[in-house]
């Protein structure tokens, strides 16, 4: 069903941990991860392939140190539990979405994003994933 998003969609399934691609600069020992304004909320673009994140940074044209980074379920809870204003999740987003303003449609609190991976770390089928 389009635009439901369920526990597996956002934890992994079964055994293997959920990975997930982040567009990231690297400052020494400081990561500064990109985010997007979504009608005036700070979005955390998060991908579910590294191929999806490549394209993103090629097809927005970030250079200057900018890069895909591979990302775990618990250093998004973190990431997002810290995140300097992160109030969103972008899932997939495309860079077009950017310049017509539409980025939100993807988009989901970042609260309830962090709220799916507690539940489906505790969840039986998602033992070991983090």
């Amino acid at each position: 069903m389009a635009g439901v998003m369920r526990d597996s969609d956002l934890a992994g399934t079964g055994s293997r941990p959920a990975r997930y691609w982040l567009v990231v600069n690297e400052e020494g020992d400081v990561m500064r991860p990109l985010t997007l304004d979504a009608s005036g909320k700070e979005a955390l673009p998060v991908f579910s392939f590294e191929e999806e994140a490549e394209m993103f940074l090629w097809r927005a044209g970030l250079e200057d140190g900018w890069h895909t980074r591979e990302s775990g379920a618990e250093e998004l809870r973190v990431l997002l539990q810290e995140g300097d204003g992160i109030g969103l999740v972008a899932l997939d987003p495309l860079p077009e979405m950017i310049s017509t303003s539409t980025v939100e449609l993807v988009c989901v609190s970042a609260e309830r994003f962090v709220e799916r991976l507690r539940r489906r770390g505790r969840s039986p089928e998602g033992r070991g994933a983090s």
